[in-house]
């Protein structure tokens, strides 16, 4: 049931409405007769009490409104400006790094020959150099991984190689 003045819901058993104190009336009839009355229309809500506060929410919703909808509109318009088509710059690698299948070595050999290169270079040669010479055999690695068939061809089995190959540049580097 429904207080006729103030519109809380109340239990039929009470004399009186426990939120603005007015006499309810045991009639079943009237029960049905009332209806809901929304919170905000209550004499007892936060809004009919102090109207302010209701403006101060208003003002901020919209306020939060139109600022959702000005970065909305920004972000579209950034996402329109942006490229349609793939960047410009293309990267021309040297061909002469790029071996055939036929001249292609084993993942044992090219780790024999980089290592090698690797400790030969080591007491006179500078970090960048030792780079240039461990990433050049990561290439070759590489390289034949694409090239292989097998295990030889799993990113696992590269990769172990080139951690054993990674570990020979860390202990000459000391």
């Amino acid at each position: 049931m429904y207080c006729k003045n103030c519109g809380n819901e109340i239990l039929e058993e009470f004399g009186t409405c426990p939120y603005c104190k007015t006499p309810i009336e045991q009639n079943q009839n009237n029960f049905k007769k009332q209806k809901w009355i929304p919170y905000y229309k209550r004499k007892d809500s936060i809004y009919q009490k102090y109207p302010i506060v209701s403006l101060i929410t208003t003002v901020l919703m919209i306020v939060g409104g139109v600022c959702f909808l000005y970065n909305s509109i920004k972000l579209s318009k950034d996402w329109n400006q942006m490229p349609s088509s793939s960047p410009t710059t293309t990267y021309n690698y040297p061909t002469s790094t790029i071996t055939t299948n036929t001249t292609l070595k084993n993942y044992q050999q090219i780790y024999n020959e980089y290592s090698q290169k690797l400790k030969s270079a080591g007491p006179t040669s500078s970090i960048n150099e030792m780079a240039n010479i461990l990433n050049e055999g990561v290439t070759k690695m590489a390289q034949y991984m694409y090239s292989a068939s097998g295990t030889d061809g799993q990113y696992a089995t590269y990769q172990s190689w080139v951690d054993k190959l990674f570990t020979v540049y860390m202990n000459e580097c000391r």
